[in-house]
């Protein structure tokens, strides 16, 4: 598949799941607006705020980007916390207005995302970089794959607030897999695991399948595709696998769940699992 119909693909999956989450904040009773979310320490209405401010940031680097310009954004310069400052006065500013003028934030943030994103799948596929507070500069196919990480999780986040059954939208998962086979070695923080050493297969199931080997040694992964035996597999879907990499349930959930299936050396499998850290 080519670039151009991956960074396609991407937007259109992550402007499905980002309809349906507006409309789903549009339903909620005003009551229901500072009930605690999925993240630690945030209300449905300052995720709904971080993503307004999500839709900038990407949309900004990416249109930045498409010029040539990999700079930060104006609020980011100065000192080294100066986005992580900007960031929490906005999530508070976002976070205060009325229900329905948030969501109008959200919706506008979609228009203004749809025009860059449209351009960049229309570009060359090496059209250059953009800049990203923790990323640093990126190529900007990642931006695209970024916007899908970002909404896929965060409307979960919101969910399941709400709804403990809600599952990771599956208009996401044809291309959330290899987007966290992509920052995998990102979300391994082998605290208690340094001694590890092996091959794990990650098997994704769902509307598009994807597999790929992760090589743990001396306490550091790396994503592999030579085609050895692996010492364990994980047999999973897109969804579960999400959640479970970025530490916002645990594997045996979804193993409790039949969603999980492990094979080989089941130790290697579970400290592997363990070891994931949130993103």
């Amino acid at each position: 598949m080519s670039a151009q119909n991956d960074i396609s693909n991407r937007a259109t999956q992550a402007e499905t799941v980002a309809a349906s989450l507006a409309a789903y904040l549009e339903s909620l009773p005003n009551t229901e607006w500072d009930r605690p979310s999925d993240c630690a320490g945030w209300t449905v209405a300052n995720v709904a705020a971080h993503l307004v401010l999500v839709e900038a940031l990407l949309g900004g680097s990416i249109r930045r980007g498409l010029g040539g310009d990999v700079s930060p954004m104006p609020q980011a310069t100065g000192r080294p916390d100066a986005w992580r400052e900007y960031r929490a006065r906005e999530i508070a500013r976002l976070s205060a207005l009325p229900r329905a003028e948030l969501v109008d934030q959200f919706r506008s943030g979609l228009d203004a995302m749809r025009e860059p994103l449209e351009e960049l799948a229309a570009a060359d596929p090496h059209p250059g970089g953009g800049w990203h507070p923790t990323a640093g500069v990126r190529p900007l196919a990642w931006f695209a794959g970024q916007w899908l990480v970002e909404i896929a999780l965060h409307d979960w986040d919101i969910r399941v607030s709400g709804d403990p059954a809600a599952d990771v939208n599956g208009a996401a998962w044809p291309s959330l897999g290899p987007e966290m086979r992509d920052r995998m070695p990102q979300c391994y923080q082998p605290a208690q695991t340094a001694q590890l050493s092996g091959t794990v297969l990650i098997d994704l199931g769902g509307p598009a399948p994807v597999r790929w080997l992760a090589r743990i040694s001396a306490g550091k992964l790396e994503i592999v595709d030579d085609g050895r035996a692996p010492d364990a597999t994980i047999r999973t879907d897109p969804g579960a696998y999400a959640l479970a990499q970025t530490r916002r349930r645990a594997a045996n959930l979804f193993e409790e769940r039949g969603r999980w299936r492990l094979t080989g050396n089941r130790a290697m499998a579970d400290q592997l699992a363990a070891a994931f850290s949130g993103y």
